[in-house]
């Protein structure tokens, strides 16, 4: 599951080259193209959707945003996720009380409200505040509608997973950030210990964790470990590949 502004394609391009020996099947989430266009990003929603997906076992990632929606979309179907891997994921409520978090989350709430209008003045103010590239060049065409879905969100900080349950389901876990911020090295740490996850960090490795060389060595890695037949099947995750 990808984060926000950027679609699944180039959430996950350097990860489809180095996982070898896995299949990769991201979809969009809701009002990413060419999916039809939504008025705003709702976590609820994106979780409910790949919750319904899940009607095989599968490993389930997910990026910044889409982190949240995977932790949802697990505990809705926790039969159904052999693994869960939660990269850079948002700081949650849990956590809002460490002064460093706080002061994000009041900043990123004032760009949403009061931000730059022009979309890559917005984006290059919000990549700073999460720690990703500033350059906006890189970005399609569907920049425009991406940057509004993103100032019209459901905010990932408001997000209350049912912690019990998740923890009851006693799903493996794997939380991995990229060693370049208090505020989601808090949020990471936390949910790791929520869900007795494995918490890793590629030190310098910014937001975009998945993209670091790194990073494909230590999911596929973590996913053998939890992977205990062979399997042919797809999956709305990455699933075991012939």
């Amino acid at each position: 599951m990808h984060g926000s502004v950027t679609g699944a394609h180039a959430s996950w391009a350097e990860l489809r080259g180095r996982a070898h020996g896995w299949t990769l099947v991201a979809p969009n989430r809701r009002g990413y193209h060419p999916r039809t266009p939504a008025s705003r990003e709702d976590f609820r929603a994106d979780a409910a959707d790949i919750a319904q997906l899940c009607r095989r076992p599968v490993h389930l990632v997910g990026h910044s945003y889409g982190a949240i929606v995977a932790l949802l979309a697990a505990a809705r179907t926790p039969g159904a996720i052999k693994s869960l891997t939660l990269i850079e994921p948002p700081p949650l409520p849990s956590v809002h009380g460490i002064r460093e978090v706080r002061d994000w989350v009041h900043r990123m709430a004032a760009l949403r409200t009061a931000g730059p209008l022009e979309p890559a003045a917005f984006l290059t103010a919000f990549m700073h505040l999460v720690g990703g590239p500033a350059e906006t060049a890189g970005y399609s065409d569907q920049l425009p509608a991406q940057v509004e879905l993103l100032r019209s969100s459901v905010p990932a900080w408001t997000a209350d997973p049912p912690w019990r349950l998740l923890s009851a389901g006693h799903i493996p876990a794997l939380v991995v950030s990229g060693g370049h911020s208090v505020v989601f090295e808090a949020a990471a740490d936390d949910i790791a210990e929520r869900i007795a996850g494995v918490r890793r960090v590629i030190a310098g490795a910014g937001h975009f964790v998945q993209r670091h060389p790194g990073f494909a060595g230590l999911l596929t890695g973590f996913l053998r470990e939890h992977e205990p037949e062979p399997a042919f099947r797809t999956g709305d995750s990455l699933s075991r590949s012939s």
